[in-house]
């Protein structure tokens, strides 16, 4: 039986929230069944620990924080992974991998790609022609996806508010937390 292959992508390989939630997740799932992949920007301690669990790590060195050309090459390289990979479902976190990842997944022709919004890249304290470019470019990148995942409904309600995606396509999963027995 071949295995459903996923993959991930974040930008840094912290062990922060995001990538924590992401390891919570893909644990919990039966290895018989999936294979996963990760893709972030290589050494720290994401890359450890996805070694650790013997999953498949895939660094790109290209991948940045900031806007820049370098994150052409980082959509050509993601596109080529998954051409490569014919992954069965793509996930992306956070908003720059998840721009590049899912319109790079989607022009590979991956049948499956899922976004979480950890946190929007647009916030009041910025000028208005910042927060509307952001806008446009979550809207755009929620075309190439078939489901955008939330960690909070304040932020749901704002994409639908904002037209970044429609109802249909989101919904708002809260991230858990496991509390340790005291004795």
């Amino acid at each position: 039986m071949n295995r459903i292959k996923i993959l991930h992508i974040q930008l840094l390989p912290l062990l922060s929230g995001v990538q924590n939630m992401m390891i919570s997740l893909l644990t919990a799932l039966n290895p018989e069944k999936y294979e996963i992949f990760i893709i972030s920007k290589p050494d720290g301690p994401l890359v450890e620990k996805i070694k650790n669990l013997k999953f498949h790590y895939i660094p790109i060195k290209s991948l940045r924080r900031n806007i820049s050309f370098w994150d052409l090459i980082a959509f050509i390289e993601i596109y080529r992974i998954c051409k490569i990979y014919r992954f069965d479902i793509v996930h992306t976190h956070s908003s720059k991998t998840g721009f590049i990842g899912r319109i790079s997944a989607r022009l590979a022709g991956i049948p499956r790609i899922v976004h979480t919004v950890h946190g929007f890249p647009f916030h009041q304290f910025q000028p208005n022609w910042i927060q509307y470019f952001y806008q446009i470019m979550e809207h755009v990148a929620a075309k190439f996806c078939d489901k955008i995942v939330f960690v909070n409904n304040f932020e749901r309600e704002l994409a639908i508010e904002k037209k970044i995606a429609p109802t249909w396509k989101v919904t708002t999963i809260y991230n858990g937390i496991n509390i340790p027995k005291i004795t």
